[in-house]
C-alpha cells in the first residue's frame, strides 16, 4: 500500500480563519494522516453552520448517550485512581461530556454533560473539583468529583473560554478568555461559590490553529498556553505576534500586569520549574531568530537567554527537568535535551512524532504510536511502548501510571506503567459502550430490509431494521471497519476490519458474528460475486492482494489469493478514498484499480489468475462495467480523465480517454449501457454525463454549491441520487437520469457532510452515512403520509374517490403532489388500495 496526500482539507468540525503559518503531518503508523495547521497569532474560533433543516430525511444516531466523541484533554485525580477525559462532542449538534475512567480496571465508570465544545480540564490539588471551559457556551463547568455532579455552571465575562488552571490552594480557577483574540482576558473563579471574582485584561489569546484527520472526520482546535507559578500568585503568558511578542506576567490577586518581557515571536509552549524560579518558552518559528528556547528568570522577571536550536521545535510542548538544568523539547521525530545554562543540545533521542511530554519521577514519557520512556537524569531511552498513536498525556505518581489520548485516529484512552516494569497496559473507548463512531461504509441487503453501517473507529457495525428505522444490534468486528457487502440471499454480511487484518462474517438472521477470518494485511473493499457466495476482498498493505472467500456462515473460508498490484489511499476526496474493485455483471472478471501503477488489472474469477493489465490514466481510483460487460469505465484521479477499456481477455485495451474532469470518482452506468454518470470532487464539483456511444461528455450538472461525494441510480434507473457537502453541512439530491437532459429535481438538507450512499432495493429509501454526526440519514422518497388527500379536513371515502380520480388523470379534488401513494413509482389501482387502507386506519 502507498498513501498520497493532497493539501486540501476535506473536512473540519471547526472553522478556522485563513492565513495559516505552517502545515505539518503525522501518521498512525498505518498510513492514516493527521494534519496540523498553525497561525502566526491567536484567533477566535468560528462556529460552523448548524446541522438543521432535514426536510423529509431523518437522522438515525448510531451512538448511545452519554457519548465520548472527540476526546480532547485528560487529567488524573490526585489519588491516581481516576482519569478525567474531556470529550468535545459533535460541534453544532451536541454538548460535550466529561468521562470518568477507573485507571486500575480501564473502565468507564461515569459521565457528566458539559457545554458546547469543552476543550480542557483542570483538577484541583485537593481532589475536590474538576474545571472545564466550554468554548461556544461561554461558560465554565465546575464538577464535584466526590458526587460526580455539576456543582456550578459559571458564565464568564467575555467569549470563548478555553484553558483552565487551578491555584495550588484549590481555591480559584484561572481560565483563558479569547474575546477577539486581541483584547483577551483571564477569568478568576471562586471554586466553592462558583462566582467569577475577577477578570484580568490580557494580551491576545485564543486558537493558534487546529488538527484534522480527514479519513476519520476528526478535528479540533489548538490554543495558546499559560501557566500559574507554584506559589499561586501569578499567571505567565507567552504572547506571540508579528510585532511585540512578549512574556506577560499578571497578578492573580490584583489583576495587574506586573511584567512584559520582550521575547522572539512564535512562543507556543511554556513550563515553569517546580521551585518557581524559571519559566521556559518554546518558540516554534521557522527562522533562526524564532527557533529558540527562552529562559525567563521569575525572581527578577527578566529574559536570561534565548538559546538557538538547530531544528524547528514543534508539538506545542516543552518541559523543564525537575533539577532545573535542561529543557526537554520536541523536534521532528525526536526530543532534544537542551542545557539551560550553556544552550548545548546534550541529547537527541529518536521518538517518532511527539504527541506530548510528561515527567514522572526520573522519567519523561513521550506519547506516540511507539511511546518512549526516557530517563531524564541520564538522557537515555529506557523503553519503547507500542500501542497506538496518542497525544494528550497525564501522569500520576500513584503506581507510576500514564494515561494518553488517541484523539487523532480513534476515540480511546491508553494506559501505561513506567519506571519499574515499563508496559503498555491497554486501552478503552472514552465513552461508555456501545459507541457507533465515524459511520462510513454502508451495505443494504438485496431484500431491502437490513442496513449494515460500518462504524470505522468504534470497531463495530450497527445493524438497522429498515422497516422500523431502528438499530436492532451492534456487532463488534475489529479495528478500523473499512468495507462491507452482503450475500445475494440477504443471509450474511461480510465486513473488512482493516487494522485488525480480519474479515468478519455476520449471520443476519441472528445478528451474530459467526466467523472471523485472518486476512493479511489490511483488508479494505469487499466485492460480492453476482453469481455465487464468493467475496473478493482487497488488502492494501504489504503485498496488496485479492483474497477470495467462500461465504458460508461459520464454515466460511479463504479459498485463494491473487496479487492485486499497487493499491492505496488518497486524500483528494472528502474523507479520502481507496483503490476500487468491481466484478463484471456475469461475475467472471474482477477488475482492480492498480492506482500507483496506473493500470487496471483484470482477474479471472474462476481461476483467480491475472488476465491482463491495461494501462489507463494517472492514479485510477474506481471502475464500473457496462451491463453487457464489454466495456469498463475507469476514473483517474490525478490526470482528471476517464479511461474506456475494451474487455477482450488478454487483448483488453484502452480505446478512449475522456478529458475535462476534476477529481472524478464513481462511474455509474445505466441499465441500458447508454450513459455513464460520474461525480467530480475537485475545485469544480459537479456530475458529468458521458455518452457510451461517442465516449464524450454530454452534460455537466452543478449542484448549487454542493460537492457530490457519492452517487447511485434508482432501481428503475430513472433517477440519479447524489449526496455531498455544501456550505450548510450536507445535502441529498435527486436528479433525472436523462443523459444529456439530466437535471436536479429536488434536494434535501442532511445532518452533515456525507460519505457513502446506499439505495434500498424495492423501496423508496436511501441511506446516507455521516462520519461526523456518527450515524445515517434515512431519506424517504415516498410522498407525505396524509390520508386527507382532498384537503377537506376529514379522512373518509371522499379521499378514496379523489385518489381514484387522480389515478385516472383528474387532480381537481386531489391536493397532494403525487398520487403514487405507495411509492412504487407508478400511479395505478394499487394507490387506490393504499388510500382505502389508510382511510380505514392502516399505518403508512
Amino acid at each position: 500500500m502507498r498513501f498520497i496526500t493532497l493539501t486540501r482539507f476535506a473536512i473540519a468540525a471547526l472553522a478556522f480563519p485563513a492565513a495559516a503559518q505552517t502545515v505539518t503531518c503525522d501518521t498512525d503508523a498505518r498510513g492514516t494522516e493527521s494534519l496540523t495547521t498553525l497561525f502566526d497569532s491567536p484567533r477566535p474560533l468560528l462556529l460552523p453552520g448548524s446541522y438543521t433543516g432535514r426536510l423529509s430525511s431523518s437522522f438515525l444516531s448510531l451512538n448511545t448517550d452519554p457519548e465520548g466523541d472527540g476526546p480532547r484533554e485528560v487529567a488524573i485525580s490526585p489519588d491516581g485512581q481516576t482519569a478525567l477525559v474531556v470529550n468535545m462532542g459533535i460541534t453544532a449538534i451536541s454538548g460535550g461530556t466529561l468521562s470518568f475512567i477507573d485507571i486500575p480496571t480501564r473502565t468507564v465508570t461515569g459521565s457528566v454533560n458539559l457545554g458546547q465544545l469543552p476543550v480542557h480540564v483542570a483538577v484541583s490539588p485537593n481532589g475536590q473539583y474538576a474545571v472545564v471551559p466550554n468554548v461556544f457556551t461561554h461558560d465554565v463547568t465546575i464538577v464535584d468529583l466526590a458526587s460526580r455532579t455539576v456543582l456550578h455552571t459559571v458564565p464568564v465575562t467575555g467569549t470563548q473560554p478555553f484553558r483552565a488552571a487551578v491555584t495550588p490552594d484549590s481555591q480559584f480557577a484561572v481560565v483563558s478568555i479569547t474575546n477577539d483574540a486581541v483584547n483577551s482576558a483571564f477569568s478568576v473563579i471562586d471554586l466553592a461559590t462558583g462566582v467569577e471574582v475577577r477578570t484580568i485584561p490580557s494580551a491576545g489569546q485564543g486558537s493558534i490553529g487546529g488538527y484534522a484527520t480527514p479519513e476519520f472526520a476528526m478535528s479540533g482546535p489548538l490554543f495558546t498556553q499559560f501557566a500559574i507559578t507554584p506559589d499561586g500568585a501569578r499567571i505567565v503568558l507567552p504572547y506571540s505576534a508579528t510585532v511585540g511578542s512578549a512574556v506577560k506576567i499578571y497578578s492573580i490577586a490584583t489583576g495587574v500586569e506586573t511584567a512584559s518581557i520582550p521575547v522572539p515571536a512564535s512562543g507556543r509552549s511554556i513550563d515553569i520549574s517546580p521551585d518557581g524560579t524559571r519559566a521556559i518558552i518554546g518558540h516554534e518559528g521557522s527562522t533562526a531568530a524564532t527557533r529558540v528556547i527562552s529562559v525567563i528568570d521569575l525572581t527578577s522577571d527578566t529574559l536570561l537567554v534565548s538559546h538557538p536550536v538547530a531544528s524547528m521545535l514543534g508539538s506545542q510542548v516543552i518541559r523543564i527537568t525537575p533539577d532545573n538544568t535542561h529543557a526537554v523539547a520536541a523536534i521532528s521525530n525526536n526530543v532534544i535535551f537542551v542545557d539551560l545554562a550553556s544552550g548545548v543540545t546534550d541529547a537527541t533521542i529518536s521518538t517518532g512524532t511527539v504527541g506530548d511530554i510528561e515527567i514522572l519521577g526520573n522519567f519523561a514519557f513521550v506519547s506516540n504510536f511507539n511511546s518512549s520512556v526516557i530517563n531524564w537524569t541520564t538522557r537515555t531511552l529506557t523503553a519503547s511502548l507500542t500501542l497506538a498513536a496518542c497525544v494528550e498525556t497525564a501522569v500520576t505518581p500513584v503506581g507510576n501510571r500514564v494515561v494518553a489520548l488517541n484523539s487523532r485516529f480513534r476515540e480511546d484512552a491508553h494506559f501505561y506503567t513506567i519506571g519499574g516494569p515499563n508496559t503498555a497496559d491497554g486501552f478503552v473507548a472514552t465513552g461508555p459502550a456501545p459507541e457507533g463512531d465515524c459511520t462510513k461504509m454502508l451495505g443494504i441487503t438485496p431484500d431491502g430490509n437490513t442496513l449494515i453501517a460500518c462504524n470505522t473507529i468504534s470497531r463495530n457495525v450497527s445493524i438497522v431494521d429498515l422497516n422500523s428505522s431502528a438499530v436492532r444490534a451492534v456487532v463488534n468486528t475489529g479495528d478500523r471497519v473499512s468495507g462491507v457487502n452482503t450475500t445475494a440471499d440477504s443471509r450474511y454480511a461480510v465486513v473488512a476490519n482493516s487494522d485488525q487484518s480480519t474479515v468478519t462474517i455476520i449471520d443476519l438472521t441472528t445478528d451474530a458474528a459467526v466467523s472471523t477470518l485472518p486476512i493479511a494485511t489490511r483488508p479494505w473493499h469487499v466485492a460480492m460475486s453476482p453469481t455465487g457466495p464468493t467475496a473478493a476482498v482487497l488488502t492494501v498493505a504489504g503485498t496488496d492482494m485479492i483474497h477470495w472467500i467462500n461465504v458460508n456462515g461459520a464454515a466460511s473460508s479463504v479459498i485463494g489469493t491473487t496479487v492485486a498490484g499497487q493499491t492505496g489511499n488518497i486524500l483528494a476526496y472528502t474523507y479520502a478514498e481507496t483503490s476500487g474493485i468491481a466484478f463484471n455483471p456475469s461475475g467472471t472478471i474482477l477488475a482492480v484499480c492498480r492506482s500507483f501503477d496506473d493500470q487496471l488489472r483484470l482477474i479471472d474469477a474462476s481461476t483467480r489468475t491475472v488476465i491482463a493489465d491495461v494501462t489507463v490514466g494517472d492514479f485510477p481510483i474506481w471502475v464500473s462495467f457496462t451491463p453487457d460487460g464489454t466495456l469498463a469505465y475507469v476514473s483517474n484521479a490525478f490526470s482528471n480523465t476517464v479511461s474506456v477499456v475494451s474487455i477482450n481477455g488478454a487483448s483488453s485495451t484502452t480505446i478512449a480517454t475522456i478529458t475535462g474532469f476534476n477529481s472524478p470518482l464513481f462511474p455509474v452506468i445505466d441499465a441500458a449501457g447508454q450513459y455513464v454518470y460520474i461525480n467530480n470532487q475537485g475545485t469544480n464539483p459537479r456530475i458529468s454525463v458521458i455518452s457510451t456511444a461517442t465516449n464524450t461528455t454530454v452534460a455537466n450538472v452543478l449542484l448549487s454549491g454542493g460537492n457530490p461525494r457519492d452517487i447511485a441510480l434508482s432501481g428503475d434507473g430513472s433517477k440519479l441520487f447524489a449526496a455531498g457537502a455544501d456550505a450548510a453541512g450536507g445535502r441529498f439530491y435527486v436528479l433525472s437520469a436523462a443523459g444529456p437532459a439530466t437535471a436536479v429535481e429536488d434536494s434535501i438538507a442532511l445532518s452533515g457532510s456525507p460519505f457513502d450512499l446506499a439505495v434500498a432495493p424495492g423501496r423508496p429509501l436511501i441511506a446516507v452515512s455521516q462520519p461526523l454526526p456518527d450515524g445515517v440519514d434515512l431519506v424517504s422518497l415516498a410522498p407525505p403520509c396524509d390520508p386527507d388527500v382532498n384537503c377537506d379536513g376529514a379522512v373518509n371515502g371522499f379521499d378514496v374517490e379523489a385518489t381514484e380520480q387522480a389515478v385516472n388523470g383528474d387532480f381537481s379534488n386531489f391536493c397532494q403532489a403525487s398520487a403514487d401513494l405507495n411509492g412504487d413509482g407508478a400511479e395505478n389501482g394499487f394507490d387506490i388500495e393504499t388510500e382505502e387502507q389508510r382511510v380505514n386506519g392502516a399505518p403508512c
